[in-house]
């Protein structure tokens, strides 16, 4: 019994109650070369990537405006973010292994119509949704 560790073809996504909804993932930690899970190396430690072309789930931001990144000086500075791992026995050379459902709430940034644009932080809840693989699991 365990949860599914996370290899190279895992998939990201909104977490339950994020207030960010639709838009890209993509990730951008490599994972192991060496330690591989249905094929595919896994992702340890945590998984670092970028969101792009999401929208408010409440509908006041521009549809597609909301990124992962800060608000800086009243503009939008992209930037990655990072979810960590939750395993407690499986890991590889000590650091813990990323399974499905391992999430975050991390910071974004969208764009509230107007003239000029406003630009506004937001908090988006992403998790691993699919861990690529089902044979090779963890605590």
């Amino acid at each position: 019994m365990g949860i599914e560790v996370a290899n190279a073809s895992c998939v990201l996504g909104h977490g339950t109650g994020s207030l960010v909804k639709d838009g890209a993932f993509v990730v951008v930690s490599i994972p192991s070369l060496k330690v591989k899970a249905g094929g595919g190396g896994v992702h340890k430690k945590e998984i670092e990537f970028t969101f792009a072309g999401g929208s408010d789930v409440a509908g006041v931001m521009t549809p597609g405006s909301v990124v992962t990144g800060d608000v800086v000086s009243g503009a939008i500075v992209p930037s990655s973010r990072k979810i960590p791992a939750t395993a407690i026995k499986g890991k590889t050379n000590g650091d813990p292994l990323m399974r499905k459902g391992d999430l975050a709430t991390v910071g974004m940034a969208g764009l509230v119509p107007g003239t000029p644009p406003v630009a506004t932080p937001i908090q988006g809840i992403v998790e691993i949704t699919d861990a690529g693989q089902v044979k090779v699991k963890c605590l």
